[in-house]
């Protein structure tokens, strides 16, 4: 169950804005919660087959083709070393997986809707170095657009296993593709509650109704006109999920020199002996929203103590709250009874559809990225 809570008073819904979403281009990721492509049963057929034959998974991806799953494995594996993200082109990281690698033992997924991700395949030509013709063609795996780019076409040529990202879902929005759903499955989630826990929420989001919880994240961003937004997770295994929302909201309202907000992922309650003092009495650009964990999947006892850690983490949570609001710092509480992989499907979902109504709020397009594109060609331009 997910509940939302504030004192802050949204402006009223103009549900025209649901419409305006549906018509705009890059729109896929509506469709993800219905497996409208067929990816589960291919996914269930992948992992089945291929059970026992690995121990040790690496996914090369950039932004939303990394931050998603770190998401996904923070939420629910956080402490299994099966599984690496290499979100990044850091040298010493990929000197390391190289020395430790097993080409015979490891499932490499590159994941790159275009094939042209710099980083990514870069990552994807140093590691192919290290596995022999028949280990490459059996453990690489290629999730790329169905149909054209330079990784679908490797994977072509080279006879690889490889599944599809939906040309119209952008990298940001495609946690519920394959991108997300085959390392879940991989490591013994149950992607299909994901998708349910989405598909529910997706439902919610699309009711005409003033307790739409989209439309009420979305119109208190915009009518607070604070220039900053906090993302205080109260638990470790959800902090991910303000990186990944970190992506979601910079890329997509971040538009024409004119409209933007600057998330501030933070964790609970370590972030209150780090940033705090500026939340509290600094100025007062933020809106604060509080994400919280009801039930945790172990608690611990604390010796002498009424309180339980967990018990004593939501109370600073709560404290921390009161105390911003009684100073007129606006806030806002998302409440999940536990975590589960339905409720974090309908947490990505929530959030997909706040920033796509908070696009139309600004009139500006939520699903492009032009701004990133400058700086690629002037790499390009170096590298020659």
């Amino acid at each position: 169950m997910l509940s939302l809570k504030t004192t802050l008073k949204p402006s009223p819904f103009d549900f025209a804005h649901l419409d305006a979403i549906l018509s705009r281009d890059m729109t896929g990721w509506l469709n993800l919660p219905d497996d409208a492509d067929g990816v589960i049963p291919l996914i269930k057929k992948f992992v089945k087959e291929r059970r026992g034959t690995w121990d040790k998974v690496l996914c090369l991806g950039m932004g939303g083709s990394a931050l998603g799953i770190t998401a996904l494995k923070q939420a629910f594996f956080p402490f299994d070393d099966r599984l690496t993200v290499i979100g990044n082109l850091d040298s010493n990281t990929i000197h390391q997986l190289l020395k430790v690698l097993d080409p015979e033992r490891t499932l490499i997924l590159v994941i790159s809707k275009s094939g042209t991700t710099l980083e990514t395949m870069t990552a994807f030509v140093i590691f192919k170095e290290k596995f022999s013709k028949k280990q490459y063609q059996k453990n690489f795996i290629a999730i790329t657009d169905p149909e054209v780019g330079e990784l679908r076409k490797i994977a072509e040529q080279d006879g690889l296993t490889s599944f599809p990202i939906p040309p119209t879902v952008g990298g940001r929005f495609s946690v519920l593709s394959t991108v997300g759903l085959l390392p879940l499955a991989l490591l013994g989630g149950t992607p299909e509650q994901l998708l349910a826990g989405a598909q529910a929420m997706k439902q919610r989001c699309f009711k005409k109704a003033q307790n739409n919880p989209a439309f009420t994240l979305a119109q208190l961003a915009y009518v607070q006109k604070k220039p900053i937004v906090t993302f205080f997770s109260y638990s470790d295994q959800l902090y991910s999920l303000g990186l990944w929302y970190q992506q979601l909201l910079a890329e997509s309202i971040g538009k024409n020199r004119k409209v933007g907000l600057t998330p501030l992922p933070l964790r609970g309650a370590s972030d209150q002996h780090s940033v705090l003092q500026l939340l509290q009495d600094g100025p007062n650009d933020k809106l604060n929203i509080f994400l919280n964990l009801l039930k945790p999947v172990h608690d611990v006892p604390v010796p002498n103590r009424k309180q339980s850690t967990h018990e004593i983490l939501l109370l600073e949570s709560r404290a921390t709250e009161q105390a911003l609001r009684e100073d007129d710092r606006p806030t806002i509480t998302i409440e999940v009874s536990e975590l589960s992989e339905q409720i974090l499907g309908e947490l990505f979902m929530l959030f997909q559809m706040q920033i796509a109504i908070l696009g139309e709020l600004y009139q500006v397009d939520a699903f492009n990225q032009p701004g990133v594109e400058k700086s690629k060609r002037i790499v390009k331009v170096a590298m020659k």
